[in-house]
């Protein structure tokens, strides 16, 4: 692209509710359907920002309607509400624009007996809520309707094709005729898309320029990733191109389809969300697979049988590499009692005391094996216990090992006590608020893991030792960084390290360590957002620099914002104290060999590097049994 400079969306984002607007500055601001409340993104524009946006919103809505046979003459009808009622959308003041040059009605519903063909401009929301209602009506042959946005937490959930179908059948205008918008508060152009859907691009005015990035600073004309806007109208930024979430094909002339949000999904160890488990209704689905009786073979025998035989072929599949897969078995082999005795020994700490009979565990959809220790040892204690099953081969295949367990399908949703009143018990992987809203919805006690990250330590000498950053890459990446004990942050003590050096070799670490070519494109786009985030926090960004080694950021000033919140990207913290404290508060620590002495003086608990996975199976999570 043209501009040197690429602003990410996010930028618009603030991390705390922005200042007070500016004199003579005109603030819109987003939907709030990817963030909500007070850190929606916030768009300033001067009074000749505004005038250029004015322009060139005006010029591209003619010109889309000058190409579907539309004159100046047909009146519109705008479901968008005016100014005065959204006054901080950019949506209703380009209809209020548009109202100055063409003759617009404002209405809440499209009115009946309709005599001459019109425009209606709305969004997609207000079009299925009017559906929904039972207010819609022919429109006249030659009408237009035209869409914007999704329904997204202001109705029922459509997608495209559905949504047009039904706009179609009851509207009567034909599927050619309804045109997509696509315009966001950032930006100061919009783009359309018509025509038959499978062919539908959306296509800017001729003076906009458009491109994909496709990984951590890098911006390519053509291609899949997320889609890059060079828009001169925007005259704000300054000439920068904005780079947004949205994932699209780009293609050579400019247009562009749309393929959704970019799916580089946020780290959270092995937490899942309340949405994954808690409901508005009840579900009521039944036990997808009943307990049978034990096989009577230990559960020893069969889990030591498991990780020798096909659990690694299982895994390769999941995780797309053989590699990978390797490693996570050897962890969980190391991992693993040694004796019969042994194995008693932690199926009697997993109950405590005492211990509620009959369970439901809801296991994380980040990665298969968090739910392996509970579940051995929950039958091995002679629980009842029922996994809510999540999409894994894996996971599939190891619960075989288990006919004593029941399973539930993976749609099962808690909304009231009745859907869990046959157990007595929930264990969970989540955030507090997550387990919360769990305990809310069931009224059971759960017994809540998750919400922790692991933190590597090492010094500075070894930030140019190889051996050390294979240790580091083993740590962080042998589950794409998505298990609780995954590093998400490297602290480096001592003068005088060498990022550069440690960034060179955990790239090198870390190609061997996955054996692909390159990293996935929607993991290569999560690095993207991620650099922009330590871009505007401070830090110092080292990008890869050969395909499939990870981002490495160094910062020397401690943030709550310093863990990774993406896979395959690895902060580095220069502390200028030698006070290591607060790593115990953050998650599960490893130490090199070099630091072994400074974790021990600060009593802080601690793994060997390259260890953080090998977590004993002791009936307990962090020193707290599985079940009491």
């Amino acid at each position: 692209m043209k501009n040197s400079r690429i602003l990410p969306i996010e930028s618009f984002r603030p991390a705390r509710p922005p200042d007070a607007r500016p004199e003579g500055v005109r603030r819109f601001r987003s939907s709030g359907t990817t963030a909500g409340g007070d850190l929606r993104s916030a768009a300033d524009f001067s009074a000749a920002g505004i005038a250029a946006y004015r322009e060139g919103a005006l010029a591209a809505f003619a010109a889309m309607l000058t190409q579907l046979g539309v004159g100046a003459e047909v009146p519109g009808i705008s479901l968008i509400p005016p100014v005065t009622d959204w006054p901080e959308s950019s949506l209703a003041q380009m209809v209020a624009w548009i109202a100055e040059e063409r003759v617009v009605r404002y209405v809440e519903s499209v009115p009946p007996d309709l005599a001459t063909p019109v425009w209606v401009f709305g969004t997609a929301f207000h079009f299925v809520n009017s559906i929904d209602a039972g207010l819609g009506t022919k429109l006249p042959p030659g009408s237009l309707i035209i869409e914007t946005g999704g329904t997204k937490g202001k109705s029922r959930s459509v997608e495209r094709g559905a949504l047009y179908e039904d706009l179609e059948r009851v509207f009567g205008v034909p599927l050619e005729r309804i045109v997509s918008e696509y315009g966001m508060c950032e930006l100061a152009s919009q783009a359309y898309d018509w025509g038959r859907l499978e062919e539908r691009v959306f296509r800017f005015p001729t003076w906009v320029e458009t491109g994909v990035a496709t990984g951590p600073g890098v911006v390519e004309a053509t291609g899949i990733g997320l889609l890059v806007v060079g828009d001169p109208k925007r005259i704000d930024v300054l000439g920068a191109a904005i780079r947004t979430e949205d994932m699209a094909e780009v293609f050579a002339d400019g247009s562009f389809r749309l393929l959704g949000r970019a799916r580089g999904a946020p780290l959270k160890g092995c937490s899942l969300l309340a949405e994954e488990i808690v409901a508005k209704r009840s579900t009521r689905i039944v036990a997808a697979r009943p307990r049978t009786r034990s096989t009577g073979v230990s559960v020893r025998a069969r889990v030591e049988g498991f990780f020798a035989a096909e659990a690694e072929s299982l895994l390769a599949q999941e995780l797309g590499s053989r590699d990978l897969a390797r490693a996570t078995v050897e962890d969980v082999r190391a991992s693993l009692p040694t004796s019969d005795a042994a194995w008693s020994e932690a199926a009697a700490r997993a109950v405590g005391s005492s211990a509620p009979q009959r369970w439901l565990f809801v296991l994380p959809r980040s990665h298969s094996i968090a739910g392996l220790h509970p579940i051995a040892m929950g039958v091995a204690a002679g629980l009842d216990v029922t996994v809510r099953q999540t999409p894994s081969i894996f996971l599939e295949a190891y619960l075989a090992l288990f006919p004593e367990v029941a399973r539930l399908d993976t749609a099962f949703r808690i909304a009231s006590p009745a859907d869990v009143e046959r157990f007595d018990a929930i264990l969970a992987f989540g955030s507090d608020e997550t387990i919360a809203a769990i305990e809310a919805a069931s009224g059971k006690p759960v017994v809540g893991f998750g919400e922790r990250a692991g933190v590597a330590l090492l010094s500075a000498a070894e930030t140019q030792d190889p051996a050390v950053a294979v240790q580091l890459a083993r740590d962080a990446f042998s589950l794409s960084q998505a298990g609780c004990v995954s590093t998400r942050l490297a602290v480096v003590i001592g003068e005088s390290a060498d990022a550069p050096a440690l960034a060179r070799n955990l790239g090198a670490a870390t190609r061997a360590l996955h054996g692909w070519p390159s990293l996935p494109l929607d993991v290569r786009l999560g690095m993207e957002i991620e650099r922009a985030r330590f871009e505007r926090l401070g830090f110092e960004l080292i990008l890869p620099q050969e395909p499939g080694a990870p981002l490495v950021a160094v910062t020397r000033t401690p943030c709550r914002e310093m863990l990774a919140r993406r896979a395959y990207c690895l902060p580095l913290f220069l502390p200028q104290n030698a006070s290591l404290s607060f790593m115990s508060t953050i998650g599960t620590l490893t130490a090199s060999p070099q630091t072994l002495g400074a974790a021990k003086r600060e009593g802080l608990s601690f793994r060997p590097l390259g260890a953080a996975h090998a977590i004993s199976w002791n009936g307990a999570h962090e020193g707290r049994p599985l079940f009491s």
